[in-house]
């Protein structure tokens, strides 16, 4: 290393102040840019492992850390199986291209979306001009994902990546924005995906009886209620049910009654 660019670093990490505690603080600052500029934009230099099928890429940090060390052919038949759920999706987009990053543990999905905090079991990185998806702990052999919350924290995988893959092509066609209801985007992600991490049956029982839960599965449950009745019921289209004007606590009244009355759940 030639004299210049050790210089450079050292300024670049320890600073110029002659105080130690400072040169320290600046290092660690500088530190924090690096962690953030890498697992912000490019978070797949931590995944060693990479399988692309058409317009999706999907990565894993080698196979050894998965299930006790699940293998290659594993690795693939997931991606296979999800990739196959993505692309019948009607909102598919073969032009848009996405990484799908699967973490080994909660500590590594916790590093990647910077959130010590954060117990979901997947998300679509939505701060960066990528399109990256990042799964939390995954088990290839059981093809599920896991969350970090005491309940309701398992899903099938090819359900997690139809519904974080139509958050991208939702908002890429313009369907979804940022000012798009929650309840509407994430409740037409949940119907793409055709399942719920919520108990169906559980859910369906304390729908019908009005009762109150507190849990963000059961609200992800609600949420796909709404837009399976607004769609199968009424034969909304997806951006017939963004512009329409009612409020969510009216359309699963609608749909409590039309269930009630016709005996039959919609899902």
């Amino acid at each position: 290393m030639n004299k210049a660019v050790k210089e450079t670093l050292v300024w670049f990490f320890l600073g110029k102040s002659k105080n130690k505690f400072l040169r320290l603080l600046t290092g660690i600052m500088d530190l924090f840019v690096v962690y953030f500029v890498l697992v912000w934009f490019i978070p797949g230099i931590f995944f060693r492992n990479s399988y692309k099928l058409g317009n999706i890429t999907f990565k894993c940090a080698g196979y050894e850390k998965y299930d006790g060390g699940a293998g290659e052919a594993e690795f693939h038949q997931a991606c296979d199986e999800a990739m196959e759920a993505i692309s019948h999706s009607e909102l598919y987009n073969a032009d848009t291209k996405i990484s799908v990053l699967f973490c080994p543990g909660h500590a590594a999905y916790k590093l990647l979306v910077c959130n010590p905090l954060d117990t979901s079991i997947g998300l679509k990185r939505s701060l960066t001009p990528f399109n990256v998806i990042v799964v939390n702990k995954t088990s290839f052999k059981e093809m599920s994902a896991f969350g970090g919350a005491k309940a309701n924290n398992e899903r099938q995988l090819t359900s997690l990546l139809s519904h974080e893959t139509t958050h991208v092509f939702s908002h890429k066609s313009g369907l979804a924005n940022t000012f798009t209801p929650a309840w509407k985007e994430e409740g037409i992600c949940e119907y793409m995906a055709a399942d719920s991490s919520y108990p169906v049956q559980e859910g369906w029982r304390h729908f019908l009886a009005g009762e109150t839960v507190k849990s963000h599965s059961y609200d992800y449950f609600l949420y796909r209620v709404a837009v399976t009745y607004l769609h199968d019921v009424e034969g909304l289209s997806f951006a017939d049910i963004v512009a329409d004007k009612r409020k969510q606590q009216e359309v699963l009244d609608s749909a409590r009654r039309h269930v009630q009355e016709s005996g039959k759940v919609l899902f």
